[in-house]
């Protein structure tokens, strides 16, 4: 982990901004997407330890592993094969945590008992993982999931950055997000919707000065913060259980959100193929 301590800093765009930026991207910029990121804001972030990298398939594996007894594996309907991980009735939420998808999913579970990461995924991210799911697994390892003024604070800096690295545009190949029109990108990129995901911490230009990797692209990653169109502030134990929980950062199936700034938001029980996480904890905590 990296201890991050920014202090007062500001998040979030005004709409002028977003303008501007938009006009700069030309006729692929996605307003309806990059107004979620308004207002721009001035809050204090305490500081706080992230991890460096992205949960990988082989975490996620070992954690399901240690939960084995009080975890069920539903089959796929149509396929037969073990597919839905969750909890045990009477264990805690039955919500699914992970979806061990065939042809998405890094894990796969052997025999019926056991789960293991697919030959050669084991060091790519973990995806098809809920807000649960990757709730669970922070919580399991003594830290949690981060607040998105916390995501963005490591991916801004004081120095409030464009992208996690600085100014510069992705350069082709130096980020794991596909040129798909919705960023600008340097070097000779193909056009295309998607690229292939990469072990974590290999994309060279996607790191930041306190070097934590792969916040721009690879996978989006989920935090703990609720959203609410316009309202940052806004807390979940105002809400309903499956209330939109934010996302943030690019993908390899999407470039726009390797911004800094950018939000976007899915119902807590989600399981991307291109959605992960990382955890967080508070510096108090982790000193000892």
């Amino acid at each position: 982990m990296s201890r991050i301590d920014v202090g007062t800093i500001h998040v979030g765009k005004n709409l002028d901004e977003i303008e501007r930026e938009c006009r700069g991207i030309g006729p692929g910029c996605d307003r309806t997407q990059m107004q979620r990121e308004a207002p721009r804001a001035r809050v204090a972030v305490p500081a706080f330890f992230l991890d460096k990298d992205e949960v990988t398939n082989q975490e996620l594996a070992e954690m399901l592993n240690i939960f084995a007894g009080t975890l069920v594996v539903l089959d796929d309907e149509d396929y037969h094969y073990p597919r839905f991980v969750r909890r045990n009735a009477g264990t805690g939420s039955e919500d699914v945590l992970v979806d061990l998808n065939a042809k998405h999913g890094g894990i796969e579970y052997v025999d019926r008992r056991e789960y293991r990461a697919r030959a050669g995924r084991e060091r790519l991210p973990a995806a098809q993982v809920s807000w649960y799911g990757a709730k669970l697994f922070c919580e399991t390892h003594g830290k949690r999931l981060p607040t998105e003024d916390e995501w963005e604070a490591a991916a801004r800096g004081r120095e409030d950055r464009r992208f996690p690295w600085g100014d510069d545009v992705p350069r082709c190949g130096g980020v794991v997000v596909p040129n798909d029109g919705k960023l600008p990108m340097s070097g000779a990129c193909p056009p295309g919707d998607i690229v292939a995901e990469r072990v974590v911490g290999a994309a060279v230009q996607d790191v930041t000065l306190d070097g934590i990797r792969d916040l721009a692209g690879n996978v989006a990653e989920w935090t703990s913060s609720l959203f609410v169109e316009g309202d940052r502030a806004a807390h979940l134990d105002s809400a309903p259980r499956d209330a939109p929980r934010v996302i943030r950062g690019g993908s390899w199936a999407a470039s726009l959100m390797a911004r800094s700034s950018g939000r976007s938001r899915r119902p807590p029980s989600i399981m991307g193929a291109n959605l992960g996480f990382r955890c967080a904890s508070n510096a108090e905590v982790a000193r000892r």
